[in-house]
């Protein structure tokens, strides 16, 4: 459980992880279904209008809070300081947790998943809402959203037809950027 702690938020690679602990890839395939199984965590397969695709990039692995992640990662008594790496990555995993759990208890009928291109850009959370567009949303945990960090979000908007982008942030009131509606986090949740 150590190990998913520090796979958190990142691209699972059973292979990897399996040499790391010494046990084959399926057993260490089989630990993370556990995780998933326990309902200690998730995973965020990579979008794809193909399932066959969708099957063949490696998943992104979740735990299920975010404080347990910081205690197994034995972070707790070092503080989440705004503007650093730690608290960008604990505010995405809030912020994806959170939209999981929501669309769960609204028993919504919305399927989850992230979009990495092979040339490394990326999209934090894919929404496909049946009926509606879908959404294309970049986590910042920035209190004012640069267009430079939404470089990657417009380019992969353009290239998804039917799709809005949206950049959930940390700013205090919704604006919209070119083709990018910008909103507060916790704005963003509620629509």
């Amino acid at each position: 459980i150590e190990v998913a702690a520090q796979c958190n938020g990142e691209l699972i690679n059973f292979s990897r992880i399996a040499r790391d602990v010494g046990v084959d890839t399926k057993t260490a395939q089989s630990y993370f279904q556990i995780l998933e199984d326990t309902l200690l965590g998730y995973t965020l397969e990579p979008y794809h209008r193909s399932v066959r695709k969708r099957q063949s990039q490696a998943p992104k692995f979740y735990l299920f809070d975010g404080g347990v992640c910081r205690a197994l990662s034995r972070t707790l008594n070092v503080p989440l300081n705004h503007g650093t790496y730690a608290f960008g990555r604990a505010f995405e995993h809030f912020v994806v947790t959170e939209a999981l759990r929501r669309s769960d208890y609204l028993k919504n009928d919305f399927r989850f998943s992230y979009l990495r291109t092979k040339d490394g850009a990326e999209v934090d959370l894919v929404i496909e809402r049946p009926g509606q567009a879908t959404l294309l949303v970049e986590i910042k945990s920035a209190d004012n959203v640069d267009p430079t960090d939404l470089r990657n979000l417009k380019a992969l908007h353009r290239d998804t037809p039917g799709s809005e982008a949206v950049c959930l942030c940390r700013e205090p009131l919704p604006r919209v950027l070119e083709d990018v509606k910008i909103l507060p986090w916790q704005q963003g949740l509620d629509d």
